[in-house]
């Protein structure tokens, strides 16, 4: 099997630190795997950042405002209409 990448996947604690000099401690993935892992932590990330904003009285949009605003967006660019940015 060829490996197009090698990564470590958590950093080592000072626990590992001391153990080192016990056994050697990696975890060896490839590129597509570590790929897929960065996304879905990068999208559970945005989604606590989104829950927090909420917690605190962020005001947001349902989906169903989103999916009219959509609507009104592709609607108007099947017409040929110039959409000029605005908020929702």
């Amino acid at each position: 099997m060829v490996w197009e990448g090698i990564v470590p996947v958590a950093p080592l604690t000072s626990k590992d630190y001391d153990n080192l000099h016990k056994m050697a401690r990696a975890m060896i993935v490839d590129i597509e795997a570590f790929t897929r892992r960065e996304k879905m932590l990068n999208l559970r990330e945005k989604l606590l950042g989104v829950e927090e904003d909420r917690l605190l009285g962020s005001m947001g949009c349902t989906p169903d405002e989103i999916d009219e605003y959509l609507n009104r967006i592709i609607a108007d660019a099947e017409r040929g209409k110039d959409v000029p940015d605005q908020d929702m």
